[in-house]
């Protein structure tokens, strides 16, 4: 069963506006105590097949690429068919929870449409661009971990913190994806606490390719921004930023970044 049928078995459908509905009255979403969290792993489940259906043909490659550990959980990412080709990377971290990878927030996707709730508008207009996307998984360590302590009553497998699932996209854009010469993010919610710790991680090698961060509604204290700011020093920064500004932030800055070496822009 496809997730779309999945979802229909639920009693909803995405409409061509891609918002969410009832199957047989064509009503908006009405909140349902008892069935919500089935229908929002349902929601997250069409958001993938989305990314890997048309138009966006997306590959699921499964982080760390090796597992160190024989049990250690691996998280599945989304690659836009020209990641080995493209010379421009868009990253898009999601922040903390019940969010899936292409998810925002799964209360927009399920309330008001996947085009405020989910990555879609972002893979679209990064197509326009000839960007490749790279969209990240942080939670499926803690979600994974969450379903296995109740499936084996303590005898599950080993979980790596979510931080570490930025360090391995790193690493796999690092060894893997060596056609990338320059890098934007938008890092949502926590997703911005671990930007922050990935420049410290990435080092020369991913600050000398990293154009612009924008944070969008993101937890990351003042000092995790300031401790870093001087590695970032040609790197245009815009905090806490909804969504769609940072689509806009991204695209008027794609073009001029050679241009703003030195210059940072800061947002609320």
């Amino acid at each position: 069963m496809s997730a779309s049928e999945k979802l229909q078995s639920l009693g909803y459908v995405v409409n061509k506006d891609l918002k969410l509905e009832d199957a047989r009255s064509g009503e908006p979403y009405s909140f349902v105590k008892e069935s919500y969290d089935e229908v929002a792993d349902a929601v997250a489940e069409v958001i993938h097949e989305k990314m890997q259906g048309a138009p966006y043909h997306m590959e699921k490659v499964n982080l760390p690429s090796q597992s160190i550990l024989k049990k250690e959980v691996r998280a599945p990412v989304y690659l836009s068919p020209n990641a080995y080709e493209a010379t421009t990377l868009l990253v898009l971290l999601c922040g903390s929870g019940s969010v899936s990878a292409g998810q925002w927030s799964r209360r927009l996707c399920i309330n008001d449409s996947f085009r405020s709730g989910s990555v879609l508008p972002f893979l679209d207009w990064a197509h326009t661009q000839n960007m490749a996307v790279l969209v990240l998984n942080p939670n499926t360590y803690r979600q994974k971990v969450e379903r296995s302590k109740r499936k084996s009553k303590g005898k599950r497998k080993v979980p790596a913190h979510p931080d570490a699932h930025v360090r391995h996209a790193w690493d796999f854009i690092r060894t893997k994806m060596s056609n990338i010469q320059k890098i934007a993010m938008v890092a949502h919610s926590y997703g911005g606490v671990q930007t922050c710790l990935l420049l410290e991680y990435g080092g020369q090698g991913l600050l000398q390719r990293l154009q612009c961060v924008a944070f969008t509604d993101s937890v990351h204290s003042s000092d995790h921004i300031e401790v870093r700011i001087s590695l970032i020093q040609d790197v245009i920064v815009i905090q806490n930023a909804c969504t769609r500004r940072a689509s806009r932030f991204t695209h008027s800055t794609s073009s001029h970044t050679s241009a703003s070496t030195g210059q940072q822009a800061r947002k609320t």
